[in-house]
């Protein structure tokens, strides 16, 4: 920052240069399944925030199936030739609440593991208290992703 009275401020800002190749991004991930990981349908609104997640997915070791919306979400789960191991949803989404897709897809696949995750705060999400059974709240690290996820797995 560089300021001089009566002529103005100045602000430069350097990035390091980044050549990495950015995924493609897309509503729903491609990755076809494998029977040697366990399958998570991850559904998230946010597109990065669902990047990110599906990414420490990957990473270790779990097979993610990812979609943008519940809509979305339960169009996918009638596509697919299995159920998931798990749902990990959001809370809070347009066109259908987390709690709201779990419904629906509790009807399609009694006994099916559930993990939400949400941004808002205690207050917001207070009312659906009774339903959020397993939780995670955002931000999280991916340590406490996985641990979370395992848990959710072993019950």
């Amino acid at each position: 920052v560089t300021s001089d009275c009566g002529i103005g401020t100045e602000f430069a800002m350097l990035f390091p240069c980044f050549r990495q190749m950015a995924p493609t991004r897309a509503c729903v991930s491609a990755v076809p399944p494998t029977a040697a990981h366990p399958t998570i349908l991850l559904v998230e609104d946010d597109e990065d925030v669902r990047m990110a997640v599906a990414d420490m997915l990957r990473e270790a070791g779990y097979d993610v199936r990812a979609s943008c919306d519940g809509l979305d979400a339960l169009e996918h789960l009638r596509a697919m030739a299995s159920p998931p191991a798990l749902v990990l949803t959001d809370v809070m989404m347009p066109r259908m609440t987390g709690p709201q897709l779990a419904m629906q897809i509790e009807n399609m696949t009694p006994g099916i593991r559930l993990l939400y995750m949400s941004g808002y705060s205690d207050e917001i999400l207070e009312p659906l208290d009774g339903k959020l059974r397993s939780f995670i709240a955002k931000p999280f690290r991916r340590d406490h992703l996985i641990r979370q996820i395992r848990e959710a797995l072993s019950r």
